[in-house]
């Protein structure tokens, strides 16, 4: 065999090898774009249910806590709050507005409820913010506070949402 034959030999060695490595790595990003779109959809799964926790905390809190029921459902009939109810009530407002904030972030990252859009999220919510935002307590936090805890864009959404549920429903609509 000559020193060309050798070489020849090597070369088809050569190209076999490069058809398997191909071959390989073919496999293994198949193999890797399964396990991200997996994790991908493990983490919008963890992210619904991390905010659906977080609602059902705060309507716990609620069920739970005589007192505070008894705060929210005086305010929402815009009874009078004594400073301390109102801190409270303000409170659980923060925390429910932070909780639809938090979902809105995760929506604008694709981490889960990714067939609505942010307004259309802050719509499924709006008319229980509206109740919120429109007792004497939710409107002072929200016009006093709440600028210095939220930014403009989401503050700005969540006012838009609120104005579409005051808005009269269209003709035939009901």
């Amino acid at each position: 065999m000559s020193l060309q034959d050798l070489g020849n030999i090597g070369e088809i060695i050569a190209a076999i090898a490069t058809v398997a490595t191909l071959v390989y790595l073919t496999v293994q990003i198949r193999h890797n774009s399964r396990a991200l779109v997996r994790s991908n959809e493990f983490a919008q799964a963890s992210s619904i249910h991390d905010i659906t926790i977080l609602f059902n905390e705060l309507n716990w809190r609620l069920a739970s806590d005589g007192e505070l029921a008894e705060i929210y459902t005086r305010a929402l009939a815009g009874e009078e709050l004594s400073d301390t109810e109102a801190t409270r009530f303000v409170a659980f407002v923060n925390t429910y507005i932070a909780t639809i904030e938090n979902l809105v972030g995760q929506q604008n990252l694709e981490l889960g409820y990714s067939d609505l859009d942010s307004s259309s999220a802050l719509d499924l919510f709006a008319p229980i913010v509206r109740q919120l935002l429109e007792t004497k307590a939710g409107a002072k936090w929200w016009r006093e506070v709440a600028p210095h805890l939220y930014i403009e864009e989401f503050r700005t959404q969540v006012d838009a949402a609120v104005d579409n549920v005051r808005s009269p429903l269209p003709p035939g609509a009901s």
